[in-house]
C-alpha cells in the first residue's frame, strides 16, 4: 500500500494509455489519482496568446501546444501537492513502466533525503552527473544530481516544492522538464535540490530499452527522433563521451 499519494496525468482521449498504467498500478497495489489533462492544441486561440505571452520564448524555443498542455498539467498536480496534507506526492504521465520495486519505495518516506525538494524515480536513457548515495530506496542508490536532465514522466515532489513551484514566476517557467530539471536554462531548476534513484524505478514507453516491453505509445510532445537519440553510432558516442565526464548511467530496473 503506498502511503506516497500518486497523481496520473492522463489526456480523456488516451484510453488505452490509462488501461495499460492502471493495470501495472493495480497489479502493483498502488492507488493513485487520476489528473485530466490539457490538452495543448484544443486551447481557445486567445488562451493560448495569453498562455505564451505570460512566459515568452524566442526562436525554436517557441511554445508548441503539446508542451503547453505538458506544463498546465504538470502545474494542476502541484497545486493539489501544495495544497494536500502529505509531505510528498508523486506525478506520473500514463506512458511510464513501473518496477516490481516501486511499491516498496513508496511504502514510506524515511529514505527520502531531508533537504529533498524533488526525487526523480524515471531513466530516460540519459547519462547524469551524480553525488553519492545518501539513502537507498528498496535497495536503490539515491544521489544528488549534478547535471541537466530531461524527462518528467516519474518524480517525487515535496509539499513546499510544489507551492514554490506553483506561485512561480509565469516569466520563468518553461516546458515541465526544462522547466525542473535544466539546470544551465532554469532558474528554478537550479534553486532546487534533486535526487535519483539508480537504477530507475520508471520509465516512459518512448524511453524503454526494452524492445519486447514497448506499447507504442510515442509522444504528444516530441518528434520522432526521441528513440533514435537511444541507439545506433550516435548513441554509442554520447555514451562513450558522457563516461568520459564522469556520468553515470541511470537504467530502468
Amino acid at each position: 500500500m503506498n502511503i506516497v499519494p500518486i497523481y496520473l496525468i492522463n489526456l480523456d482521449r488516451s484510453v488505452d494509455r490509462l488501461r495499460f498504467v492502471t493495470r501495472r498500478m493495480d497489479t502493483l497495489g498502488l492507488d493513485h489519482t487520476r489528473i485530466a489533462a490539457v490538452e495543448g492544441a484544443r486551447l481557445s486561440g486567445g488562451e493560448r496568446a495569453a498562455f505564451v505571452a505570460a512566459r515568452p520564448r524566442d526562436g525554436k524555443r517557441g511554445w508548441r501546444d503539446g508542451q503547453i498542455g505538458c506544463f498546465l498539467s504538470h502545474l494542476d498536480a502541484w497545486r493539489r501537492i501544495a495544497a494536500g496534507p502529505d509531505a510528498y506526492g508523486l506525478v506520473l504521465e500514463d506512458d511510464i513502466h513501473l518496477s516490481d520495486a516501486t511499491p516498496a519505495a513508496l511504502a514510506d518516506t524515511a529514505w527520502i533525503p531531508p533537504d529533498a525538494d524533488i526525487v526523480r524515480l524515471e531513466s530516460t536513457g540519459q547519462w547524469l552527473a551524480l553525488g553519492p548515495p545518501v539513502s537507498q530506496a528498496a535497495g536503490r542508490p539515491v544521489r544528488r544530481i549534478r547535471s541537466a536532465a530531461w524527462g518528467a514522466g516519474a518524480y517525487l515532489l515535496s509539499r513546499q516544492a510544489a507551492a514554490r513551484l506553483a506561485a512561480s514566476d509565469p516569466l520563468l517557467q518553461t516546458p515541465a522538464d526544462d522547466f525542473l530539471f535544466n539546470l544551465a536554462g532554469s532558474a528554478i531548476a537550479r534553486s532546487l535540490t534533486t535526487y535519483q534513484v539508480v537504477p530507475a524505478l520508471a520509465v516512459q514507453d518512448k524511453f524503454n530499452a526494452e524492445d519486447h516491453a514497448i506499447e507504442g505509445f510515442g509522444s504528444d510532445i516530441e518528434t520522432d527522433t526521441v528513440n533514435q537519440r537511444l541507439r545506433g553510432l550516435s548513441a554509442l558516442r554520447r555514451r562513450i563521451t558522457s563516461a568520459l565526464r564522469g556520468k553515470t548511467a541511470v537504467e530502468f530496473a
